[in-house]
């Protein structure tokens, strides 16, 4: 690892150890996701319906179908679905599974930093610096990366069309770099505002040849819409255009919170420093390179802004913008040591020291474990259908049959259209039909349709309330249980019957 040996010693010190302190934050990421990827249920809400999704891939089945109350799909694009379907086909359809495909695409986007750095600082012991800052960020962007959402693949799609077109020449980079662009666009919606920035930049420094990049992009980006119209028969753009334009078309009144509480108030050293040097890198680099870090820098930014500022989003959001902060943060910190050796190596130790997190609270203990189990057992005691809205992949661990889950039924009646109005008529039914013998539901107590006269509170789920609130993501938790008005049906239910042996 080259270390400068020409710099003075107070700068080779600070910058061995930001160093050892990367790599004890990428260490450290490794051990919480190890540490909880057995989990077998969920860590966040979505994680159980992405489980859903995917094996309804590995069994053939359609993603994008007609609602109903057994099944409304996400309005995210597939290329997650479709990539951890084929680790399913081998390792099984599960929750673990798709976290190791998520930890999978975090190690490599942990790699693909590494050579970014190296390119962009020219000396490993920055890479190394820039990838684990990005690792230290992990509590404060959610501790997302290694969980079965689709986060992890996007970033590593969007910065290895970067890294292409910033680092290598020749054509077939360029159509690899759009290739890979609408690929993060077939996976979520929000690359479609992270890819202009790179197109812009293809063409900055590769002048005319860099269309051959957007060119790609449109190309791919309009097979795989055309193929996936034509698998659903016509779904997939009603819910992942469609339905997602008018599921989130409200802004917060906070637009000012993106930059004042979740880049400056987590990430406030990196924050100030990167954009720093999006400022002045032309005062020390070629044109084709500070342009990189101004066009790159904010249009990210922007991107990651729009994401954060619609309702509904966590800090996850962050990530990308958190990305390129940090690279900006190592190019201004040697900038600064040439002019006052130690300042800037000690502002990068100063922001990994704000990065540091108690692991422990992103880890399952035995207490969740249990109430997980003890949860799962009391729906297979349950003699009838059981609705969990907000966990519906609990219903097939349990060896019943999975319905709706609530949020992409939120989704569905945000559209205010003909296919939202017939699930809710579907839904009003069941729950006056008392379909379920049981409903649970997270707390705090919300549901699509009211469940009036047909179902009554019936206490809480749990002895501890909050045993079950969820590590990542919003804070909810399985709470109350609904028992129908009009029959009898025994709560807390009979054990089962032991197998004869």
């Amino acid at each position: 690892m080259d270390t400068q040996p020409d710099s003075p010693a107070v700068v080779r010190v600070l910058w061995i150890t930001a160093a050892a302190a990367a790599i004890g934050f990428g260490t450290l990421y490794l051990y919480v996701a190890c540490s909880r990827i057995g989990f077998p249920f969920d860590l966040e809400w979505g994680e159980g319906l992405f489980v859903d999704h995917v094996a309804r891939v590995v069994r053939g089945q359609s993603i994008y179908v007609e609602p109903s109350i057994n099944f409304v799909p996400l309005v995210y694009t597939p290329g997650y679905y479709y990539l951890a379907a084929g680790a399913a086909l081998v390792f099984g359809v599960g929750i673990a599974t798709l976290r190791a495909v998520s930890i999978g695409c975090s190690l490599a986007l942990f790699g693909l930093l590494i050579a970014f750095g190296r390119r962009e600082c020219g000396r490993t012991i920055d890479a190394v610096v820039l990838a684990g800052v990005v690792a230290g960020c992990y509590a404060i962007s959610g501790a997302w990366l290694d969980i079965a959402r689709v986060d992890a693949l996007l970033l590593l799609l969007v910065f290895g069309a970067a890294f292409l077109v910033r680092h290598r020449e020749g054509t077939a980079s360029l159509i690899a770099a759009g290739a890979l662009l609408a690929a993060a666009a077939l996976t979520k919606q929000v690359a479609l505002t992270l890819a202009p920035p790179v197109l812009l930049y293809a063409v900055i420094r590769h002048g005319r040849r860099g269309l051959v990049a957007s060119a790609s992009w449109a190309g791919a980006l309009a097979v795989g819409i055309a193929l996936l119209q034509r698998e659903s028969h016509g779904w997939f753009l009603y819910y992942t255009f469609t339905v997602l334009s008018k599921a989130q078309t409200a802004w917060t009144e906070r637009p000012m919170a993106f930059w004042t509480s979740d880049l400056f108030g987590r990430f406030p050293i990196g924050t100030a420093m990167g954009l720093a040097w999006s400022a002045i890198a032309w005062r020390f680099s070629a044109w084709r390179d500070w342009t990189f870090h101004v066009v790159f820098t904010w249009g990210v930014l922007m991107s990651t802004w729009e994401a954060r500022i619609h309702p509904g989003a966590w800090f996850n959001t962050l990530i990308p913008a958190l990305i390129v902060l940090a690279l900006g943060m190592v190019r201004l910190a040697r900038v600064v040591d040439l002019q006052v050796p130690g300042l800037g190596g000690g502002l990068v130790v100063a922001q990994l020291a704000l990065l540091v997190y108690n692991p422990s609270s992103f880890i399952p203990g035995p207490t969740q474990w249990k109430a997980a189990a003890d949860v799962v057992d009391l729906m297979r005691r349950v003699p009838g259908d059981v609705l969990f809205a907000d966990h519906a992949w609990w219903s097939t661990l349990a060896g019943k049959r999975s319905h709706v889950h609530e949020m992409p039924m939120r989704d569905l009646f945000a559209a205010h259209d003909a296919w939202g109005d017939r699930l809710r008529d579907q839904v009003r039914r069941a729950i006056e039909a008392q379909q379920f013998d049981l409903i649970i539901q997270d707390s705090p107590d919300w549901f699509a349709v009211p469940l009036g006269s047909h179902y009554q509170p019936f206490g809480q789920l749990l002895p501890v309330r909050t045993a079950l609130r969820q590590q990542v993501g919003n804070p909810i938790y399985p709470a109350t249980v609904y028992l129908p008005r009009r029959r009898s049906v025994q709560w807390p239910p009979a054990p089962l019957a032991q197998e004869p042996h």
